[in-house]
């Protein structure tokens, strides 16, 4: 018995080095993407000592949807939409690693803007003269609307899908620096890491911009009509 108690949390240990980090390996994710009949484009860049890396279907003479995965998660959060034969008609799609998860610098997490920085040279590299719509899920929604902020007049509009927007209805979870400040972080597997860290810094990050957010004049909301302009 007592060496069952001795190897649980070992092999515990161990498996939190290597699991959950919710990320598929770029050849595995094209060939997957090929059998559907669709070209998955991969990109990456370096900034601030990080490595940044997102994917893209679709055609650059199409409007851009952006889509900003949540938290814990990756890119692939997406894939299903960068499949879609009709939005592929009609949009070219780009999903990116938020810094600290996926291919983005694994485990580094950031706050908002920090991560908005780390953006931003995507977004440099994405513009095509069309419009870019930006879809945040969770965590994801309010770095779309701090990217926003930080990049006025790049976004057409927000698509903000079950986001984390407001820092009063949130829960305090006080408990959280326990974790990533402590040896004890060590015990949280993959992805959880960065983004328990990511969390704690969300409440102050909103409380900080959101009188800012209220005078933006991005069009914006959990649910919004998007006039097409077809593709050349």
């Amino acid at each position: 018995m007592l060496t069952l108690l001795l190897i649980i949390p070992v092999a515990w240990l161990v498996f939190a080095q290597f699991a959950l980090k919710f990320r598929t390996e770029d050849p595995a994710a094209q060939r997957s993407f090929g059998q559907k009949g669709v070209s998955l484009f991969i990109h990456t860049y370096r900034v601030e000592g990080y490595a940044m890396h997102y994917v893209q279907t679709g055609k650059d003479t199409c409007p851009t949807l952006l889509f900003v995965h949540g938290s814990p998660g990756s890119w692939n959060a997406f894939e299903q939409y960068m499949q879609d034969k009709d939005l592929l008609e009609k949009f070219r799609m780009v999903s990116i690693d938020r810094p600290g998860f996926g291919f983005s610098s694994f485990g580094k997490a950031r706050d908002l803007e920090g991560q908005s920085g780390l953006i931003g040279p995507a977004l440099q590299q994405i513009k095509n003269g069309k419009p870019i719509y930006a879809v945040g899920h969770s965590m994801g929604g309010p770095l779309v609307i701090r990217l926003a902020m930080d990049y006025p007049g790049v976004f057409s509009g927000l698509v903000l899908l079950a986001a984390s927007v407001s820092p009063y209805l949130e829960d305090p979870e006080k408990w959280r620096p326990l974790l990533f400040r402590t040896p004890l972080n060590y015990w949280v597997p993959g992805a959880m890491r960065p983004a328990n860290e990511e969390l704690w810094y969300l409440k102050s990050d909103q409380k900080r911009w959101s009188p800012n957010w209220r005078r933006s004049r991005v069009p914006s909301g959990s649910c919004m009509a998007i006039r097409i302009r077809w593709c050349r």
